[in-house]
C-alpha cells in the first residue's frame, strides 16, 4: 500500500526543525547567565547536563542508534527530575536544604561508598595501579566523622528521597507546578528507557521485535524518533524555564513557554500524521 507520508523527509525535518528550537533554547540560556544577578552555580551544572545530553540523544537519533539514545535521554529525565524538585520548592529555605542534600550530604554518602569499593579493589590485588585507588580510601577518623554525619536512617531516606519515583511523586503533590511535560508521560518514557538501560527481557522482547518484524518498522522507527527528539528538547525547555524561575525572570519564562508551544504544536502535529498513517496501513 502506498503511503501518504515521506518519513525520510519529516525524519530530516523534524531534526532540522528540533536543532533550531535546540539551539534558541542555548542561546537563552546563556543570555541568562551572563545578565542574572542571581547566584546560579548550584543549579546550572544540571540545566547544562540537561543541555548536553540532549544535544547527544539528537545526534544518535539522526544517525538511527535509538536505543543508545534511550539510555542516554534516561539520565536526561534523572536529571530534569532532580532539577524540578529542587527549584520547585515553597520558598529559599526550602531551596537551600534540597540544594544542601544533593551537593553535600548525597556527595559525602557517595564518598563512604566509593570508599569502600576502593578498599575491596585494593584488597583484592587485581589492579595495576593500586595506589591510585588508596586515595579514595578514608582514613579512620574520616570514615567515622561521615558515618556520625550520615546515619543508615538519613543514607536510607536520603535514596528514597531522591530517587525518581519519589521525586516525581512529590512533584505530583504539588499543584503550583505547571507542568511541560505530563507527570504520566515522563514516568512512562523514563520506565521504557530503563527497560533499555538495565537490558533485562522487555528491552530484549522490543529490540528483538524491531529487528525481526520488517512490516512496519519503518513506522515504529519513525515515532521513536519523534519521541526522543521532542521529549529530549521538551526537557531543554522545561530546564531553560526553571532557571528563568530561579533568577525570577518572569518575561524570559514567558518568551520561552512561546516558543515551546509553537514548537510542540509543529511536532505532535506530525507525530499524529505519522500514527495515522501507521494505523491505515494496519501496522502495529
Amino acid at each position: 500500500m502506498d503511503s501518504n507520508v515521506d518519513l525520510e523527509a519529516i525524519k530530516a525535518d523534524t531534526v532540522t526543525v528540533s536543532k533550531t528550537a535546540f539551539n534558541y533554547v542555548v542561546d537563552e540560556v546563556q543570555k541568562l547567565v551572563d545578565e542574572t544577578n542571581v547566584d546560579i552555580d548550584a543549579i546550572l551544572p544540571l540545566v547544562k547536563f540537561i543541555l548536553d545530553r540532549s544535544a547527544t540523544v539528537a545526534i544518535l537519533v539522526k544517525i538511527g542508534k535509538f536505543w543508545d539514545a534511550e539510555i542516554i535521554f534516561r539520565s536526561l529525565l534523572e536529571v530534569l527530575s532532580k532539577l524540578l524538585i529542587i527549584t520547585t520548592q515553597s520558598d529559599e529555605e526550602a531551596v537551600e536544604k534540597k540544594l544542601n542534600e544533593y551537593w553535600l550530604h548525597i556527595g559525602e554518602i557517595e564518598q563512604l561508598r566509593a570508599s569502600l569499593e576502593a578498599e575491596k579493589l585494593v584488597n583484592g590485588g587485581n589492579m595495576n595501579d593500586v595506589e591510585k585507588f588508596r586515595l579514595l580510601i578514608l582514613s579512620e577518623d574520616e570514615r567515622l566523622e561521615l558515618e556520625a554525619r550520615n546515619g543508615k536512617d538519613k543514607r536510607k531516606r536520603l535514596s528514597n528521597d531522591w530517587s525518581f519515583n519519589d521525586i516525581l511523586l512529590n512533584l505530583t503533590k504539588n499543584k503550583d507546578i505547571e507542568p511541560m511535560m505530563s507527570f504520566e508521560v515522563l514516568h512512562f518514557f523514563w520506565k521504557q528507557s530503563s527497560h533499555i538501560a538495565h537490558g533485562d527481557k522487555v528491552a530484549m522482547n522490543a529490540i528483538r521485535v524491531r529487528e525481526d518484524i520488517i512490516e512496519g518498522k519503518d513506522f515504529r522507527d519513525a515515532t521513536q524518533h519523534l519521541k526522543l527528539l521532542k521529549a529530549a528538547n521538551d526537557a531543554c525547555f522545561w530546564a531553560a524555564v526553571q532557571l528563568c524561575s530561579f533568577t525570577k525572570n518572569d518575561d524570559k519564562a514567558n518568551e520561552l513557554k512561546t516558543y515551546f508551544l509553537a514548537y510542540n504544536r509543529f511536532m505532535t502535529a506530525i507525530h499524529k500524521a505519522v500514527a495515522a498513517e501507521s494505523d491505515r496501513q494496519g501496522y502495529m
